[in-house]
């Protein structure tokens, strides 16, 4: 199933970099449920699935003039990550990476506001 803000693969070295998926924050779930560290409301299922092949450095960083929330699960470590207000009010998650399936919620404390998922190599 083809989540609603999109799917994507991507490899180091491809482009465009920042690569950028929209869609609107929040849902009817509570987050905490994935982990105490996992804030906000979100989707009750992904709004991206997104497939990477093995990084060194990947950062996912979410822009949007809400207060929102990163939750990802990561299927090659069966692992819950999560983050709120990293960089003021920007959740970002950045790291190595390794290879397969990552299913990406955007979460918000407030309404369903929009966003950009900005994905890139650059740290």
């Amino acid at each position: 199933e083809v989540p609603d803000g999109g799917s994507a693969t991507l490899y180091p070295g491809s482009t465009p970099d920042p690569y950028v998926m929209s869609f609107v924050a929040g849902g009817s779930e509570q987050a905490s449920q994935y982990g105490l560290e996992c804030l906000g409301n979100v989707n009750s299922k992904p709004d991206h699935v997104i497939y990477l092949g093995e990084f060194s450095y990947l950062k996912m960083e979410v822009a949007s003039q809400a207060d929102t929330t990163l939750v990802v699960y990561g299927e090659p470590y069966d692992q819950w990550f999560c983050n709120d207000d990293s960089n003021g009010f920007t959740p970002l998650l950045e790291g190595d990476w390794a290879e397969g399936f990552y299913y990406v919620y955007v979460g918000s404390f407030n309404g369903k506001p929009s966003y950009d998922l900005n994905i890139t190599e650059i740290p």
